[in-house]
């Protein structure tokens, strides 16, 4: 009986194992993240932030996070990287923080801010361009080389 290839393989790196439970796992990462940000919106807002304009930076941050879970199930992988899953990944962080400021009008001490819907959009858009300069530098380099090997 012949050995199997995968026992000659090296073993892979920890960012490979990480990246390929990502891609495993994308779908319930993408359904965690949304439940994430309307538990973190249902927490009563009983005092205004220290600084003003933090609530702007936290949700460029959070939705940052979101995007990059929502490309993820948008680009199946990060591996097919095209403007329609781009797009579609952004649309759907701008419907979810919509979403989310229409909700906290029922939650004591918060409110609609457009505001926070457009820091939420900068933050998705963020993700966006952070993939496909990654996606530039990274993926399309090594397809090439991986063709002209061949």
């Amino acid at each position: 009986m012949a050995p199997s290839a995968r026992s000659h393989a090296a073993p892979a790196s920890w960012p490979a194992r990480v990246l390929r439970w990502c891609v495993r796992w994308r779908h319930g990462l993408g359904a965690v993240a949304l439940v994430t940000v309307f538990a973190l919106s249902s927490i009563p807002n009983t005092r205004p932030p220290r600084f003003l304009g933090i609530d702007k930076a936290e949700h460029v941050v959070e939705y940052f996070a979101v995007a990059l879970l929502f490309l993820n199930v948008a680009t199946r992988g990060f591996t097919r990287v095209q403007p329609v899953g781009l797009l579609g990944a952004w649309a759907g962080v701008v419907l979810t923080s919509l979403l989310d400021e229409t909700y906290q009008r029922w939650i004591p001490g918060r409110s609609f801010d457009l505001w926070d819907t457009a820091s939420s959009a900068l933050g998705g858009l963020a993700a966006v361009v952070a993939v496909l300069l990654a996606y530039a530098v990274m993926v399309r380099p090594a397809r090439r080389r991986a063709r002209l090997d061949a």
